[in-house]
Parts: C-alpha cells; structure tokens; sequence
C-alpha cells in the first residue's frame, strides 16, 4: 500500500503483524519500517537482509523469515495469540531502550564508506 501518515498509522493500529517484504534480493531493510512497527507494539516479521542490517539487540523483538517461509510464520503467530503478543511487546521494549545514536553512526559509517551502495 502506498499510504502514509495518519491512514497509515490506522492500518499499523489495526493490525495484529506487519510483514516486511523485499522488493529484490538486494533490497535494504529500512529501519523506519522496522522503528513503526516495534514502536506501535506490533509484531514485525521480516525476510532476512545482510547480517549487519538489523540491530542485535532487537531480534529478539521480531520474526525473520526467508520468503518460503512467510505465510506460514504468519499463520503460525495469528493463530497463537499469547506468543504474537509476547514477541510483539518484547520488540516494543527492546525497540523503547534501544539507543537510536549508535544505528544512525553505523549506518553514517556506512554510507561514508561507500556512498553508492548496491
């Protein structure tokens, strides 16, 4: 969906799990769609990026899974509500002591070292 703002947080309100699929398989996971979904307390599941792109101490918060592997996940966790809950606010958590200075360094790291990632 190409919506944004306060439709889009409706949508993020409302759901039990937001899935985050890449476009290609060199696609970046973008943390600003990772942040909206753990800051609104909702379970995120992701298809794997590079080993850097997500921060070690919020996996624990979210669900990665290959693309195969989606609709089953996803089934699995709407089906078992204590468990979606649970890794839901675990994200929420771990997302609310997350300390945001050190990603964005990383990522500036990054882009100063190769500013035309591919």
């Amino acid at each position: 969906l190409n919506i944004y703002g306060a439709r889009r947080n409706a949508w993020i309100a409302r759901s039990k799990i937001i899935v985050n699929v890449h476009s290609r398989e060199d696609s970046v996971l973008e943390f600003s769609r990772v942040s909206q979904a753990l800051s609104n307390c909702r379970l995120l599941i992701t298809e794997p990026g590079r080993p850097d792109e997500i921060d070690a101490d919020l996996l624990d918060g979210m669900v990665v899974a290959k693309a195969s592997e989606l609709g089953r996940v996803c089934r699995e966790l709407v089906d078992d509500n204590l468990r979606r809950k649970a890794l839901a606010e675990r994200g929420f958590d771990l997302f609310r002591r997350h300390e945001l200075t050190d990603s964005l360094q990383s990522v500036l790291a990054q882009r100063t070292a190769d500013p035309f990632p591919r």
